[in-house]
């Protein structure tokens, strides 16, 4: 499997000694398919609540929607309630 680690430029990096210790996105690509796992993202509103409590649909689709800049350096949407490539 190929294993894809991805650090949009709008989001903070923890760096040290020039090494980038943590990644928010990595993209696993599988024979017919890859899997994106997102850390460090949450889907609250801006005021602060969780949305969708119990709806992974509606989590997902607000993580995807919360930040457009990296919507557009890979496509995210939430087609099946789970598609962010």
């Amino acid at each position: 499997m190929k294993r894809q680690f991805l650090q949009p430029k709008d989001m903070w990096a923890r760096v040290e000694n020039g090494n980038l210790l943590y990644v928010p996105v990595v993209k696993v690509h599988g024979t017919e398919h890859a899997h994106v796992y997102l850390a460090g993202q949450m889907a609250r509103e801006v005021a602060g609540p969780i949305v969708g409590i119990g709806d992974m649909r509606a989590q997902i689709r607000k993580t995807c929607e919360t930040r457009p800049s990296r919507r557009s350096s890979r496509s995210c949407s939430a087609r099946r309630g789970r598609s962010c490539t």
